[in-house]
């Protein structure tokens, strides 16, 4: 599956998901409702997600409308999204004020580690600026 997801830690803070390649949008929302399923076992602790893009990374059509409906099944205790990589494909994306407006917990990061140091900084904010 071009779409991995697993925990990032032991202590269970960070979900992590890879994306690869293609994609569909099945695997898409079946990526996010996993995400959703950790978020609810840690639940009510904050959960982080990392998620990364991995080289060329192919959008299946209505990108969009599927990225609407997965911001309106986030769990209340998803404190940040952030996506690693994606290139300016992602950062066009994310660029576009009614993407912004759906997905208001999601930040772009250009590597892992940048990604870290930003959930730091969230919880010892306690994701009240999230």
């Amino acid at each position: 599956m071009p779409i991995r997801v697993q925990w990032h830690d032991e202590a269970r803070r960070i979900w992590y998901q890879e994306f690869e390649g293609h994609w569909t949008l099945g695997e898409f929302r079946q990526a996010m409702e996993q995400s959703n399923q950790a978020a609810e076992l840690v639940a009510p602790h904050p959960l982080y997600i990392v998620a990364n893009m991995i080289g060329p990374i192919y959008f299946p059509p209505n990108i969009i409308a599927a990225l609407h409906q997965a911001s309106l099944e986030v769990r209340p205790n998803i404190c940040l999204h952030i996506i690693v990589g994606g290139g300016q494909v992602v950062q066009a994306l994310y660029a576009l004020p009614t993407v912004q407006k759906l997905n208001p917990h999601v930040r772009l990061a250009d590597t892992t580690e940048e990604a870290l140091a930003m959930i730091e900084q969230a919880a010892a904010e306690k994701c009240s600026s999230v």
